[in-house]
């Protein structure tokens, strides 16, 4: 019972680092009472409960919305909303499963190059459920850190698999720092390594520069930085010569142009 309290944890855990809750630094350790959990699984068919359960448990408490879209805008009883949003998290848990089901035979035991192949797992399960039976690639693991905007940025290069991978190594040192309980000079270097990959990425000396306002206006409107100041500069002369005009600088811009 005590495996399946930890993958329960795990699956609450994650949740919390979406919206509504938006912890997401959660997102860094979430998976760890899992893989923890699994670590200590006799067999496939525990290891696949375990994935299930947890990530069920975190589909419940990440989409309930699913049960207005179909009573409210689908037209459906509260009672079928609510059924069709417990079915729906009993299958998406099932992708939990499978990505427990592949640690499983990758089997890490100690060796730690072999935890990092668990991360390369969840992309794929990722990938699936994106595709898979028409899809569901709400709640990709890179979307919980959308306000690490240093970090978030690794999406455009790679794209949000690679980025999930990136995510889950502070996850899988942690997981291996428990399961094989290291000794020495390797237990000092994977704790200070999962320190750094939970401080740096909200680092003050990492953090992009907010982008200056007329930038935006520009780039949103196609109204320049030019146009604001001038229309600002007339505003005056039109408080002394009669009533001020309605439109705002913008409105302004266009019929100009």
């Amino acid at each position: 019972m005590f495996k399946f309290l930890l993958a329960t944890i795990s699956g609450v855990l994650f949740a919390l680092a979406f919206p509504n809750a938006g912890i997401a630094w959660l997102i860094f350790i979430a998976l760890a009472p899992l893989l923890v959990a699994l670590a200590r699984a006799r067999g496939w068919r525990e290891s696949f409960a375990l994935g299930w359960v947890s990530q069920t448990v975190a589909w419940l408490i990440m989409v309930p919305w699913v049960v207005r879209v179909m009573s409210h805008y689908g037209g459906l009883p509260l009672f079928a909303g609510i059924l069709i949003f417990i079915a729906m998290c009993l299958f998406l848990g099932l992708y939990g499963g499978l990505f427990a089901f592949l640690v499983w035979r990758i089997a890490p035991g100690e060796r730690f190059a072999r935890w990092l192949l668990v991360p390369l797992a969840w992309a794929a399960v990722e990938y699936a459920r994106t595709y898979l039976l028409t899809g569901f690639p709400w709640n990709l693991i890179a979307a919980s850190i959308i306000d690490y905007t240093p970090l978030v940025q690794f999406d455009r290069v790679a794209g949000p698999y690679a980025l999930g991978v990136l995510i889950l190594l502070p996850t899988v040192l942690l997981a291996w720092l428990i399961v094989a309980r290291p000794r020495g000079i390797r237990r000092t270097l994977a704790i200070a390594g999962f320190l750094h990959a939970l401080v740096t990425p909200r680092s003050k000396a990492f953090a992009a520069p907010d982008p200056e306002p007329s930038r935006i206006d520009e780039m949103d409107t196609g109204v320049t930085a030019d146009d604001i100041r001038t229309e600002a500069a007339r505003a005056p002369r039109a408080n002394n010569t009669g009533p001020v005009s309605s439109a705002t600088p913008y409105q302004h811009a266009e019929t100009r142009t």
